[in-house]
């Protein structure tokens, strides 16, 4: 008897998990930090951001680290707002918005890091390029953690259903072979 209950336990689950398996995850909203690292190599121009929770405006010195919030009303999104200024000329070059970056993982310490490197150019237009940081890169303790039993879902959507069903074939087929085998013959 207890045995027919583990069954229909792990039955009902696994019917459950394929329900909810396509279900969209929620989408987290997570404090942005954007980290510039290349000011000193483009030395022609003085580098100016601009923060439009705040309004304020600040000279961005060599590694420099500015973080935008989410936005907690259904106003315009905050933003930080980046351009760059010519040393001889005094012109203003274009400008770049950053905003926050949108996961579907719950990140670390709920923050995204990401590294942004500013260039020109043919045309003497700013250009920015983003790479995501890991943790190693800004943590100043190094945390390796290896889970023992990991829940996740392998990213192939197709392999889920097949295991699933193979799991259910498979326990049905150890009910009936163990209840065949419980059964006594009189003679």
């Amino acid at each position: 008897m207890q045995f027919n209950k583990i069954l229909l336990l792990l039955l009902v689950f696994l019917i459950g998990n394929n329900l909810f398996a396509n279900m969209p995850p929620p989408q987290y909203h997570p404090v942005t930090k954007y980290y510039f690292g290349n000011i000193d190599s483009l030395s022609a121009y003085k580098f100016y951001i601009k923060n439009s929770e705040t309004g304020k405006t600040y000279k961005i010195k060599q590694n420099a680290v500015f973080e935008v919030y989410p936005n907690e009303k259904d106003g315009p999104s905050n933003k930080l707002e980046v351009w760059a200024i010519n040393k001889e000329t005094k012109l203003q070059t274009n400008t770049i918005s950053l905003y926050v970056k949108e996961s579907f993982k719950p990140l670390e310490e709920n923050t995204a890091h990401y590294a942004v490197t500013l260039s020109f150019d043919k045309n003497k237009v700013l250009t920015s390029d983003f790479s995501m940081l890991t943790p190693k890169c800004y943590s100043k303790n190094d945390k390796e953690f290896m889970p023992v039993i990991s829940f996740n879902k392998p990213n192939n959507n197709n392999l889920f259903p097949i295991l699933s069903f193979a799991a259910i074939l498979l326990l049905t087929i150890l009910y009936f072979t163990t209840k065949r085998q419980q059964r006594k013959v009189y003679v």
